[in-house]
């Protein structure tokens, strides 16, 4: 599909995917999570891709998946047959956990999806997760990409206020060694010398709650945030159409609220020692020992009072329990910021 604002698959490729029943015993797979792309689909095993699934003019299916999980060496991607996939997928997976077990950085992959799916198993929980790993759409590579989020979740029940859904664009962590945001040393030095303005600022500040903070900024105040309501919608109507189902599955983008919350969910072995490491990143009064380049020096004292930023804290396998209920369960903790001692 051409459309660079689109997220979903046609009615006749959906038709070709749910003519083969193999493929969508696979869609239905508990251990894998169905990530809708634009024209394609992404099956997701422990945050991790097993293949990138194209639909042909052919109305047939061809799947890349990396060399690394065929065990046929190299670093780039093998196309595998429609009928050759379901019978690859077990040493797929195994290939995929491996991996992971001799790589580094896994281990956050393989929560957030093993929390996204325990959550959208309870029905009542306050939160449906659309998505994973999402990722803005751009009209060339050359555009800044601001909107990356490890989930994406919409309310399932409107506010009584406007009657509107919610979103919820989650960026987790898995405690606090990953808060730190390393800045490129020209940020550093324009910082250093009362130069540095985030509204000027084009290049990315990191993966730490610095970087993090500044791409949500970037992400809503570019308008970024109303083509993902339409996405939103697309995604829950594409996946109703595959026979899933689904939350707010004919939702309009009107009837979702305009403005996001973005929201920071660490699981910690030690609650109170991340709440306390998260505000010396954030430049939070009352700390000692503030990180250099913590968000209120570097981002303003404003970026610490926006009501839709949230900073919340869960025991680190509190999604093995049931049911999960991802940001409002009762073991999860807020982080008064301005207040905490």
């Amino acid at each position: 599909m051409p459309d660079s604002k689109y997220r979903g698959l046609s009615d006749q490729q959906i038709s070709a995917i749910k003519r083969d029943e193999k493929m969508m015993e696979l869609l239905r797979d508990p251990k894998l999570f169905l990530g809708i792309r634009n024209g394609y689909f992404n099956l997701y095993f422990q945050g991790a891709s097993t293949g990138k699934c194209s639909i042909l003019d052919t109305g047939g299916l061809k799947i890349k998946t990396h060399c690394k999980y065929l065990g046929t060496g190299g670093n780039g991607y093998q196309t595998i047959s429609q009928g050759d996939f379901p019978s690859r997928l077990d040493k797929i997976l195994s290939s995929i956990q491996n991996h992971q077990k001799s790589g580094k950085g896994w281990e956050e992959k393989k929560v957030q999806q093993a929390l996204l799916m325990a959550n959208n198993r309870n029905a009542d929980s306050v939160w449906y997760c659309v998505d994973m790993e999402y990722t803005q759409q751009r009209q060339s590579s050359d555009e800044p990409c601001y909107g990356r989020f490890d989930i994406v979740a919409l309310s399932r029940i409107p506010d009584a206020k406007k009657g509107q859904h919610q979103v919820a664009l989650i960026e987790l962590k898995v405690n606090s060694g990953s808060y730190n945001s390393k800045l490129p040393k020209e940020i550093q030095r324009q910082i250093e010398d009362g130069t540095f303005s985030i509204d000027r600022c084009e290049v990315g500040l990191g993966s730490g709650i610095i970087g993090h903070l500044a791409d949500f900024y970037r992400f809503e105040r570019a308008g970024h945030f109303s083509q993902l309501r339409e996405e939103i919608c697309q995604i829950l109507s594409t996946k109703h159409k595959l026979g899933f189902s689904v939350p707010c599955a004919g939702i309009r983008p009107d009837k979702i609220a305009t403005q996001p919350f973005f929201y920071f969910l660490t699981l910690c072995t030690n609650i109170s020692s991340c709440k306390a490491t998260m505000c010396r990143y954030l430049g939070a009064d009352g700390y000692t020992r503030l990180a250099t380049y913590n968000a209120k020096r570097v981002l303003g004292s404003t970026f610490l009072d926006r009501e839709n930023y949230r900073f919340l804290f869960a025991p680190q396998k509190f999604y093995e329990a049931s049911p999960v209920n991802i940001l409002e369960d009762s073991c999860v903790e807020e982080l008064c910021y301005r207040t905490e001692t």
